[in-house]
């Protein structure tokens, strides 16, 4: 068995995770502002 498989199936699922993690990111900030904008206008009130 050689390592360079390994090496190369763990960069790949790094890579993923880097993908996965940028899309979850972009999927929560719009939902992030509105709880800010809603916490905002509540404490104004």
């Amino acid at each position: 068995m050689t390592a360079a498989p390994i090496e190369t199936g763990l960069k790949g699922s790094s890579e993923r995770d880097r993908l996965a993690r940028a899309r979850l990111l972009r999927g929560l900030l719009p939902a992030l502002s509105l709880v800010l904008v809603l916490l905002a206008i509540a404490w104004l009130n």
